[in-house]
């Protein structure tokens, strides 16, 4: 898995976390979670799953 995300977002502004998986050479459905952590009170951690199959 690869994650890639903005390091640095101003107050009040928005950024982005991009998350890719490769399922090449898996059998079966590949997952994986990734956790981001916010200065949200209300939301301190999301979670984030992908799931992928590889082609046939």
């Amino acid at each position: 898995m690869l994650v890639r995300f903005d390091r640095t977002i101003p107050p009040g502004g928005e950024g982005s976390v991009r998350i890719s998986l490769n399922p090449k050479g898996c059998t079966g459905t590949a997952k994986k979670t990734a956790f981001v952590k916010t200065n949200d009170p209300k939301n301190p951690m999301l979670s984030v799953t992908v799931k992928g199959r590889p082609a046939p």
